[in-house]
């Protein structure tokens, strides 16, 4: 297992068999550490469950410490879907080298890791399974459809995948995850790898053309004097950065965005022809603010929200930004008298606000002005995925140098509205539009 909380699912399951046997429960006992053998009310002198036989239970995970050098009779490996690699199990397998009969298991649905552990054995088991490998000692059990149409399509073909479904799984349960699958592109990939263990890309699409596409603009006297959220993703250097702008109406649940982005001169020089003459309209329609050099000058980003507040009147109520290189920019920030608070890249910090800014996409709730640079960062942003159908922004696979920066600061600016919903709210009550 990876982790410990993983480990101890299983350890609990076998503990909860053990306590159903009044046999077992009379030859065993569970504390912290373990379940062990013998029982010291009734102690065995001979036999398996004797003091003498040294048996015990226990859990690891991938972050256990000291694998090595252990002892072991049967191996139980859950959850290798989220292995990278056999670092992991390869300690367990070793321990069982003393044992004249080892039984070494692994369990798991299939995941969103690509090209990591659960791949490589998979494809080996498929080609013991259609005789072009020998391995005598294996017993491949694989429970999968054979395509995903048929999930789809006929729901009598589920069984395949779960031969459990009507006893220990509901088919109520499985046609409520099926119907949310149609409608939610994380819930699709979530049921398809963890309820039909069909393999899926773990930089999955996030965004349709439909969803994007939004033709609407706004003028910014609409929002003079108005309160605002405010967010920044600071790149690498030598790379796209991006600053926003969150404000929104009295009495209406659209978002309106005004966005500013940043490149390095050098980058700009470096970039195909084709591509240089996009960026350089977009450097005359004063969308991109290019700095000397090969450095982004974070001045320019303070300067925008200064001239924000400056010509407009917009008021940061606070201002999102993420970790890299922000601790100079934050302070000469605060020195204007912004309230700058870090959103960590992390899943728990990203999911929600990015799950919000997808279901406000779809509804057209969010108004970025058509301005083409955010639709780009948005065609450019795939969904990450994690077992717990928690999802983060990444870029496209094979397209590394495509820039997602607009779609970053979307939801970093979400992750501030969402953790301040009430009091930026009535702050938006108090202004006009």
């Amino acid at each position: 297992m990876t982790t410990n909380e993983q480990a101890d699912l299983m350890f609990q399951a076998i503990n909860a068999m053990r306590e159903e046997s009044k046999a077992l429960t009379s030859v065993t006992r569970k504390n912290i550490k373990g379940i062990f053998f013998g029982n010291p009310q009734k102690a065995r002198h001979n036999g398996k469950f004797s003091y003498r036989n040294k048996g015990c239970i226990r859990k690891i995970s991938a972050k256990t410490g000291a694998k090595e050098g252990r002892n072991i009779g049967i191996g139980s490996v859950d959850e290798v879907h989220e292995m990278k690699d056999n670092s992991s199990v390869m300690p367990i397998r070793q321990a069982l080298s003393t044992q004249d009969e080892p039984l070494y298991f692994e369990l798991t649905t299939e995941g969103m890791v690509n090209e990591g552990y659960l791949d490589e054995r998979l494809k080996e088991a498929r080609q013991v399974l259609a005789g072009e490998l020998e391995r005598p000692r294996w017993l491949i059990w694989l429970y999968t459809q054979d395509s995903e149409s048929e999930v789809w399509q006929d729901e009598t073909t589920w069984v395949k995948s779960n031969p459990g479904v009507g006893t220990i799984k509901k088919w109520s349960f499985l046609r409520k995850m099926i119907e949310e699958a149609q409608t939610s592109q994380k819930m699709r990939v979530f049921v398809l790898s963890k309820d039909f263990n069909i393999k899926q890309n773990n930089a999955s699409a996030w965004l349709t053309p439909e969803d994007i596409n939004n033709p609407e603009t706004f003028d910014m006297e609409e929002f003079r004097n108005c309160f605002a959220i405010g967010a920044v993703d600071l790149s690498k250097t030598g790379d796209l950065s991006s600053a926003r702008a969150l404000l929104m109406k009295p009495g209406s649940s659209k978002k309106y965005m005004l966005q500013q982005y940043f490149i390095p001169q050098t980058k700009l020089e470096g970039l195909s022809e084709k591509e240089r003459k996009r960026y350089e309209l977009w450097v005359r329609e004063r969308r991109l603010v290019v700095s000397d050099g090969n450095e982004n000058d974070f001045r320019h980003v303070t300067a925008w929200f200064v001239k924000l507040h400056k010509e407009f009147g917009i008021r940061f109520f606070k201002i999102g930004y993420d970790k890299w290189s922000a601790i100079y920019w934050v302070k000469e920030m605060e020195s204007y008298g912004f309230d700058c608070q870090r959103v960590a890249q992390d899943w728990g910090s990203m999911s929600e606000p990015m799950s919000l800014v997808e279901t406000d996409l779809k509804s057209k709730l969010i108004n970025y002005n058509n301005d083409p640079i955010d639709k780009m960062c948005l065609e450019n942003t795939a969904m990450n995925i994690n077992s717990k159908a928690e999802i983060m922004p990444m870029k496209v696979q094979g397209k590394e140098d495509n820039k997602i920066d607009g779609a970053v600061t979307m939801i970093i600016a979400y992750r501030i509205y969402i953790d301040n919903r009430t009091d930026f709210l009535e702050l938006v009550k108090r202004t006009t539009a």
